[in-house]
């Protein structure tokens, strides 16, 4: 546990935004070359922190647009430090939930969670709530799957899902929580996106590294 983790003077150095791939050379290091080579892919949209000497790279997608990708669900208003400074994290799982979760407003998709007392609730309850309950990375989802099907169809169905492979969530739409709640509504109504990714282990690890220093 870190007490004031997040402060001003750290935070200052955190920078944000889409920039032309040409302008941040340096990004090129965390890329395979023919992704970053790709001309079709001419912004760099990314989260770092921005020293004297270095730049440490928190998170980056390649993009054709200039305009950042919209989520669907309820987002938060101003950049990642704003993101931070309002859920205040205070150890290393907390930046790697906010690392990989921003810009969606966590607090307002808690509001809308479907709730069972039901024993199979429960337990999945149980499995995501270590990050506030939310489904973000694969493993959440196949440890889900694993309550309902066999572990050799864990991987594919989960692939499948991420894919949105229309029989495979109406495959999940068979699957009864309860009376009125299928599988597939509550894995809607719990999946931060409309897919599942591995954690972001080493950006979440640097921004760590630099707000603990």
């Amino acid at each position: 546990m870190i007490n004031s983790l997040v402060t001003k003077e750290k935070l200052s150095r955190i920078k944000e935004g889409v920039f032309l791939k040409s302008d941040v050379p340096w990004l090129k290091e965390y890329y395979l070359p023919d992704e970053f080579e790709d001309a079709t892919l001419e912004y760099a949209y990314c989260i770092y922190i921005d020293l004297e000497q270095e730049k440490r790279l928190i998170s980056s997608y390649l993009s054709m647009s200039k305009i950042p990708r919209v989520n669907l669900k309820p987002t938060i208003k101003g950049n990642f430090v704003n993101y931070l400074s309002e859920y205040s994290p205070k150890d290393f799982e907390d930046l790697l939930l906010l690392t990989d979760s921003y810009p969606i407003d966590i607090k307002s998709l808690k509001r809308g969670y479907y709730h069972d007392q039901s024993a199979v609730f429960e337990v999945m309850g149980y499995i995501l709530k270590q990050f506030q309950g939310i489904i973000l990375w694969h493993y959440q989802l196949d440890n889900l799957l694993q309550i309902f099907f066999h572990p050799t169809e864990v991987t594919l169905t989960r692939q499948e899902l991420n894919a949105q492979r229309s029989e495979t969530w109406d495959k999940m739409k068979l699957v009864s929580i309860n009376k009125t709640l299928s599988l597939a509504d509550f894995f809607s109504n719990r999946m931060l996106r409309n897919y599942t990714k591995l954690p972001n282990i080493k950006g979440a690890y640097e921004l760590f590294k630099w707000l603990c220093s």
